[in-house]
């Protein structure tokens, strides 16, 4: 006779497709383990909220560790790649402020689709040698955070991202800069080509001067006051890796695309709240990136996870 499957876990209710479907149904959408815990033992089984949750990081240590590590491994093998970062509740961590480091690649000219998050108790800019690696010599597209420093990361380059400096300018009354800058979303979105060089000299004869008339523009009001004195600043600041864009075509005009990874995980963090411990929140890193990353592949959670 044929040999039966080896179980996950011996003596245990938690089979491969009863493990799936607990991941799923809280990372993919958003049900939160206390009201799983209904559903399972109306079906009969007698799964409770801790076991669950035990199950998950024991799981995910055993089985999902190593993938996670050859996730980040091709991530760190990208040219260009978007960072961000989210805060996250971890009791173990006893009130301090906790965070989801999140690491997209771009939408082109890219080698592998992966979305990577990475917990961490700070939101230190060593972080990112932790996770790149401080010998990484890419680019990150990231905002205008301190932590984001070539003083600290001499080897990296960093560029920027247009919507978050626009952000500054929408709490000011600059309406005309905001125009100027909507006239250089809208040419870099029209823009037509087959390749990288094509793009490249696209985004110079046609985006960079659009571009040039934002900062002119700027750059000339006089006695700038409050709020627009400080994103005028801002942006003066971030410009020269704002204007990388024109000498490399796959960084990214914003970092949207790493914004829209993370959103996701904001409703399961609006429905399970927070962490207990450290390795459930490293456990949560893993599942997020492992699930996000599914989904850029076009993958179906729970066959993937089974």
């Amino acid at each position: 006779s044929a040999s039966s499957p080896q179980p996950l876990f011996p003596h245990s209710y938690y089979s491969s497709s009863i493990l799936a479907a607990i991941i799923s149904n809280k990372y993919e959408l958003a049900v939160p383990l206390h009201r799983q815990q209904r559903s399972w033992q109306r079906l009969g089984l007698p799964l409770t909220t801790k076991s669950m949750a035990r199950t998950v990081i024991n799981g995910c240590f055993q089985f999902l560790s190593s993938i996670y590590d050859r996730l980040k491994a091709e991530l760190n093998q990208e040219i260009v790649v978007h960072m961000d970062e989210t805060p996250f509740k971890v009791l173990e961590d006893n009130g301090s402020n906790s965070y989801f480091w999140a690491l997209r690649t771009t939408k082109e000219f890219n080698q592998h689709d992966i979305t990577l998050f990475h917990y961490s108790d700070t939101r230190s800019g060593k972080v990112i040698g932790e996770i790149i690696g401080d010998d990484y010599k890419g680019t990150i597209i990231c905002d205008g955070y301190g932590g984001y420093s070539n003083n600290r990361f001499p080897k990296l380059s960093f560029g920027t991202c247009l919507v978050h400096i626009r952000r500054e300018f929408g709490t000011s009354k600059a309406k005309q800069v905001l125009k100027l800058m909507g006239g250089v979303f809208h040419t870099e979105k029209n823009l037509k080509y087959d390749s990288e060089a094509e793009k490249l000299a696209l985004r110079n004869q046609l985006v960079k001067p659009k571009l040039d008339m934002v900062y002119d523009f700027i750059t000339k009001i006089e006695n700038p006051m409050g709020k627009l004195k400080r994103a005028i600043n801002n942006a003066l600041r971030l410009k020269d890796r704002l204007y990388k864009i024109f000498d490399n075509a796959q960084l990214p005009l914003d970092n949207n695309l790493v914004e829209q990874s993370i959103r996701p995980t904001t409703l399961v963090r609006k429905n399970s709240l927070f962490a207990t411990s450290k390795n459930g929140a490293k456990t949560n890193a893993m599942i997020y990136t492992i699930i996000q990353t599914a989904k850029l592949n076009n993958l179906r959670i729970f066959d993937y996870l089974k």
